[in-house]
């Protein structure tokens, strides 16, 4: 028997097969229970149950601490919402705060102690034993103790200033070690700040802190910071509305650009010479009429050199030819600074980009000396240093990573937290020496600052899990002080950050020390309130009822410290007068005269020597404020969709430019710098000068933390730039060509 197929059989056998299909309850009755399934596995969210309420606390995601009101379902935190007339942040929250209740749940949070061989081909994390892992870095850590003189350990303090960098300075000093920091934008501005004023030979109290108040200034002129969230959390008032009238002088047209009254563009790495050239026209135009001002120019330096004799060679017409600017446009803005007092200079730059650099940030601050900024009714003003308001015992001196020489230290331990400003990876790593030297982290995730470079990761509580303290940011227009309120319940899997140091310490043959453990943080956290609480300065918002008090209202020690247990902040205004003879406009150091005259034609991308590079890579912008740390999945999500935010895998070029380069908006490329690579997608952007690409700093949107995106792709854009090797990594020369092996 055979069988006869036709074509008009099969026809008529598959319709009448989807009819009986349809006709039959099976594949209804598999969709069904693939839609219950679905719905019920064990890998689905579900919404919790239970009584709604509120906790007040503060945002730990970056050093500005706005008050943040966690709504609670039961237990569950699952949402975050500003607290109305909270003094940091001026009541709102900006996305990585609203997104907070997520970082509990983020994909690269750690759930054991991990360890991984970053030497190997595949360099994957793999979950090892507590004891042993903590067996073996106390081994370590006495050997490099018993060594002696010579340090091996450093401590890397990503916060400094807090309750808990007190333990981090006593665990570095029991071990030998050093206490480390990473200064960001902001801390190096300050820093510049410090340089310019001369302390007593006699004294060894700290320099003062600088603190601008644009709210104050009639006048601002800023230097490339983005403000359109405002200066530090603090929102600025348009022009329009009775603000201050903003001038802004950046390379690129950004937000801040768009939003300002005046925007001078400049060639990238100018602004050192154009603060110079400012400062000319206010000496040399008698527009720094003030007798103070008059003093300071003419004030002898080492070799009897003068601010007045130095600023002769950065006239505007010198300095308009290396920086793009027009002459008359820059005697225009000195003028219209000396009329428009009190004016502010802000410096700092795009953060995303790394400090500006010493010698740009000291011509800036020099630029508000001659405006009179510090003067009595001035926008700037000066407040004690952070160590100075708590009452600090002494302890070893912090260090900065970059003066850490490479190749010095068995033993790197980081510290985890949310630095709001990019770390270099290759950097922390270039300070071991030798293959067995390791990265320690204490760290909620796998990823970020402390995450990406380390070779062994200690889970800690994640934000909203434990309390932390949150100190005045640098460059804030007033002191503050803050706690971060439990809002959520501690992870099971994790331990305070401060009791991974006891374990280690004990682990390494010292003997428990008093103030060790969460016990002595909590301790110090109190000690702190009763110091603030002594000095009877102040005032404290109180987020349940909105209102504010003096410090003295609240009675005792123990009154401020449950208060700021329930969210509270203690703010106080800047009181530190500055007088003239603590002012040296050319710096205490000595050499900043020549360094301002080897960057008379501004600065340079540097790149290797015998390295091309036909391309000046700026960095910074977009997701700068997430940078050193991991975004929450919301965040990724939204900016990878919508464009809101250019993603760090996005380059900006110029039409002009990209066509020399025969690339198209949205075509994959690879962007090559001496330091190494990167797969981007091309972003038109025609505000930027020609021969010149954007790059914008933080995680990338594509990995959620993952340090390895791609194989021998740099996912860092500190070490693509070369922050490794250099204080001012902002500009790197990159060459870059179409990429049809990669996805960007």
């Amino acid at each position: 028997m055979t069988l006869d197929l036709t074509r008009r059989s099969l026809l008529k056998f598959m319709g009448g097969a989807a009819a009986g299909a349809v006709l039959s309850p099976l594949p209804w009755k598999l969709l069904d229970d693939a839609s219950i399934w679905t719905q019920n596995w064990a890998w689905l969210g579900r919404a919790p149950r239970g009584p709604v309420s509120h906790r007040h606390t503060t945002c730990q995601l970056c050093p500005v601490g706005c008050g943040l009101k966690a709504r609670l379902v039961g237990t569950s935190f699952v949402s975050a919402w500003p607290v109305p007339g909270h003094p940091a942040g001026d009541g709102r929250l900006c996305p990585l705060g609203l997104a907070a209740a997520q970082m509990r749940y983020h994909p690269a949070r750690l759930r054991a102690v991990a360890e991984r061989d970053l030497g190997s081909a595949n360099p994957t994390w793999r979950i090892v034993d507590a004891d042993d892992a903590l067996g073996r870095l106390g081994r370590r850590l006495a050997d490099c103790r018993n060594q002696g003189a010579q340090a091996r350990v450093a401590v890397v303090d990503l916060r400094p200033g807090r309750a808990l960098s007190r333990q981090y300075r006593e665990f570095a000093a029991r071990q030998g070690g050093l206490y480390v920091t990473a200064p960001d934008a902001w801390q190096a501005s300050a820093a510049a700040f410090g340089g310019l004023l001369a302390t007593s030979a006699t004294t060894t109290a700290p320099a003062p802190a600088p603190v601008p108040d644009p709210a104050r200034a009639r006048t601002v002129l800023n230097f490339g910071a983005p403000l359109t969230r405002g200066w530090r959390g603090r929102a600025l008032k348009p022009h329009a509305d009775g603000g201050p009238l903003l001038i802004h002088i950046d390379a690129a047209a950004t937000t801040t650009a768009a939003r300002a009254d005046r925007w001078l563009p400049i060639r990238p790495g100018a602004e050192a010479p154009v603060a110079l050239a400012l400062a000319h026209v206010l000496v040399f135009e008698a527009l720094a009429s003030d007798a103070r001002a008059v003093a300071l120019a003419d004030l002898p330096h080492a070799g009897g050199a003068t601010l007045r004799t130095l600023l002769a060679d950065f006239s505007p017409e010198r300095v308009a030819k290396g920086s793009g600017a027009p002459a008359d446009a820059l005697r225009g803005i000195a003028r219209e600074l000396a009329v428009g007092r009190p004016s502010l200079v802000l410096g700092a730059g795009d953060a995303g980009g790394g400090p500006l650099g010493l010698e740009e940030e000291s011509a800036i601050w020099v630029l508000n000396l001659l405006l009179g900024a510090v003067e009595p009714g001035g926008a700037l003003a000066a407040r004690p240093a952070e160590n100075a308001l708590f009452d600090e015992p002494a302890g070893p001196t912090a260090r900065a990573l970059a003066d850490v020489p490479d190749g010095s230290l068995d033993l790197l331990l980081v510290d985890g937290s949310f630095p709001g400003a990019p770390v270099s990876a290759e950097q922390l790593r270039r300070k071991l020496r030798g293959p067995d030297g390791q990265v320690v982290a204490l760290a909620p995730y796998a990823g970020g600052a402390a995450g990406t470079p380390a070779d062994i990761l200690l889970p800690v509580f994640a934000p909203g899990e434990w309390v932390d303290d949150v100190p005045t940011p640098a460059l804030s227009d007033r002191a503050s002080y803050a706690w971060t309120p439990v809002v959520a319940a501690p992870a099971p899997f994790a331990l305070h950050p401060a009791e991974w140091l006891a374990r280690l310490e004990a682990a390494s043959g010292l003997p428990a020390a008093a103030g060790s453990g969460p016990a002595g943080h909590e301790a110090e956290l109190k000690r702190r309130a009763a110091v603030l609480q002594a000095r009877g300065r102040g005032r404290v918002f109180t987020p349940a009822d909105g209102a504010s008090a003096d410090v003295t209202a609240l009675g005792d020690a123990d009154a401020l410290a449950a208060a700021l247990a329930d969210g509270a902040c203690w703010t106080d205004k800047a009181d530190v007068a500055i007088a003239d003879r603590d002012l040296r406009p050319l710096g205490v150091a000595g050499d900043l005269p020549a360094r301002w005259r080897a960057l008379a034609a501004g600065r340079e991308g540097a790149p290797s020597p015998g390295a091309a590079g036909a391309l000046l890579l700026l960095a910074g912008g977009g997701l700068a404020g997430a940078a050193g740390s991991v975004t929450a999945p919301v965040l990724n999500k939204l900016y990878r969709e919508s464009g809101l935010q250019p993603g760090s895998r996005q380059l900006a070029v110029c039409a002009t430019t990209a066509r020399e380069l025969r690339l198209a908006e949205g075509a994959t490329a690879r962007l090559t710098t001496p330091h190494g690579r990167r797969h981007v997608r091309i972003r038109l952007d025609n505000s930027l000068p020609e021969g010149v690409v954007r790059l914008a700093a933080g995680p990338d949107p594509a990995d959620l933390g993952d340090p390895s995106a791609l194989q021998g792709d740099r996912t860092d854009i500190p070490d693509l730039c070369g922050a490794a090797e250099r204080p001012v990594w902002r500009l790197v020369r990159a060459d870059l060509q179409e990429a049809r092996d990669g996805n960007a």
